[in-house]
């Protein structure tokens, strides 16, 4: 009977190691190969999406913001801060390498694995990253 309970002590322990060791591997990282995307939260101020296409666009200087600030491209529309900041923030998140926290933007925005496009209009991905 303890011979039993030592060896099913020692595969639990070993269960439990195991399991450890594949949270650790899903852990944050760049998740390459993963379609993910960044997106405004539908709930944020217009302030705070306002300070964040401020801060892709002009302060950081990432490429691509043309495409939704003039009414000429597909991505303009709908003219709305959500919409917008949702674009800039996806392309400081992909050109980042699509960290988790390249997503953060003071807690104003998500994670999605679907994409985000539509219409004529196709949010950036970065197969690099």
């Amino acid at each position: 009977m303890a011979k039993f309970f030592a060896s099913f002590h020692f595969h639990l322990v070993l269960l439990s190691l195991c399991s450890v060791c594949i949270l650790d591997s899903a852990g944050e990282g760049n998740n390459q190969g993963e379609l993910k995307y960044c997106v405004a939260k539908p709930s944020t101020s217009d302030e705070a999406l306002l300070e964040n296409i401020d801060y892709v666009c002009r302060e950081q200087g990432i490429k691509g913001c043309e495409t939704f600030q003039k009414d000429s491209n597909p991505c303009y529309s709908p003219n709305t801060p959500v919409n917008h900041a949702s674009q800039a923030m996806n392309l400081y998140y992909q050109a980042k390498g699509r960290h988790d926290f390249n997503c953060d933007f003071k807690d104003t925005g998500l994670i999605t694995i679907t994409p985000p496009s539509y219409g004529g209009c196709y949010y950036a991905y970065n197969q690099t990253a």
